[in-house]
């Protein structure tokens, strides 16, 4: 997913958006300012499944005043450590439907 997040100046100066794309297995496209410096954006690749929650976490980090939006860019392999999470939760689930 191409992720963009726009969130005031001030709440980015002081680490409020808790934005960062390497916790979500993601990476920073670009990053730029708006409106005279007012708003950051930030432009990250991120995998869907890590960035679900993410708009909860952004309103409730910036006041209801951050913005975010999400487009499918592309499909990518998984991980190995997160195929195994993957597989287990799958064979639990096939097992409780047995």
């Amino acid at each position: 997913m191409d992720d963009v997040v726009g969130v005031p100046g001030e709440e980015f100066l002081k680490g409020n958006p808790g934005f960062e794309p390497r916790q979500r297995r993601g990476h920073v496209l670009d990053q730029w300012n708006e409106g005279a410096g007012q708003v950051t954006v930030i432009k990250a690749g991120v995998p869907l499944a890590t960035i679900q929650t993410y708009h909860r976490e952004l309103k409730s980090q910036t006041a209801g005043e951050g913005d975010f939006s999400m487009r499918f860019s592309r499909y990518a392999p998984v991980p190995g450590a997160e195929q195994s999470k993957i597989l287990k939760t799958l064979g639990k689930h096939a097992t409780e439907e047995e």
